[in-house]
């Protein structure tokens, strides 16, 4: 609808007409893109992949011929130790390599903080040097002496 000859009035009723036209057409366009996406299965292993249990996979291969209930339940509980014991190793690197990473960074920020106070300090009289010096090493951790 390149051009609309009529009254005034009808070509803003036709130009709110088509932009509500457009309107719903972005929000029906919308609405198939999410339900595409929401049943979308990425490849083809998804869809015929089945549940996989470690603990019962484990258990399979280690149990060969017949065995008590008993001798079953401690091999089972002793499998389920070991794999609690996997996790919370996983967690506990997971945590130690987060608290590296929160270190370093700390690091680097006292490191350019005693740049900037090396850099821009306002004078070189022996007692400001000395000051700088105490808060360099406090930065660091070190203890200092007060005198």
């Amino acid at each position: 609808m390149a051009h609309y000859k009529g009254a005034a009035s009808e070509a803003g009723r036709a130009m709110h007409l088509m932009k509500k036209r457009e309107k719903a057409q972005m929000e029906i366009e919308f609405r198939k893109k999410k339900l595409e996406e929401d049943l979308k299965i990425s490849n083809m292993e998804n869809k015929f992949a089945a549940h996989y249990d470690a603990v019962e996979q484990q258990l399979k291969s280690s149990t060969i011929g017949l065995v008590t209930l008993d001798e079953m339940k401690a091999k089972q509980e002793n499998i389920v130790k070991e794999r609690e014991k996997k996790l919370a190793q996983k967690q506990l690197e997971k945590e130690q390599e987060r608290q590296r990473q929160l270190e370093a960074k700390q690091a680097e920020k006292n490191r350019q903080k005693q740049q900037l106070l090396y850099r821009y300090r306002p004078s070189r009289s022996p007692w400001i040097k000395m000051k700088m010096k105490k808060r360099m090493k406090m930065m660091q951790g070190e203890e200092v002496q007060v005198k």
